[in-house]
């Protein structure tokens, strides 16, 4: 499978839910085990966002090294290869360390944090210098 992320997204792959979309479009058949290559020719500009979401995601279910052989990517620069890599090793680590993560609340941004026997939600700005208590 071969997409040019050009023409379903355009020139700048910036937006969370422009992610999405590719997320949605490459996710099944990674999971097959299909070869999948996303051709970035004309896009101008991206952000990790747009890649946590078309790419981090993915190791949710699928593993770093079959994701590694399956994906391919091409016409990227060197400044958004390097932006993938670290999104794939962020994520590689976020998704495969779920014994050591505070659980997510349902409001985006925000932690359930457990101090005494009550539960609290702590949104990221209060989040420096809290520890996480079991």
């Amino acid at each position: 499978m071969r997409l040019s992320i050009k023409d379903i997204i355009g020139p700048r792959c910036i937006i969370k839910d422009d992610g999405q979309k590719i997320y949605e479009e490459v996710h099944e058949p990674l999971k097959k085990g299909e070869t999948v290559t996303l051709d970035f020719k004309g896009v101008t500009q991206f952000a990790s966002s747009f890649f946590n979401f078309a790419v981090g995601q993915l190791l949710k279910d699928i593993a770093e090294g079959d994701l590694l052989r399956l994906l391919q990517i091409e016409n990227l620069n060197e400044t958004g290869r390097l932006v993938v890599e670290r999104v794939i090793e962020n994520a590689a680590k976020y998704y495969g360390d779920k014994g050591n993560r505070p659980p997510r609340s349902p409001r985006q941004g925000e932690y359930l944090v457990k101090m005494g026997m009550n539960l609290f939600f702590l949104p990221a700005r209060y989040r420096a210098g809290f520890s996480i208590a079991s």
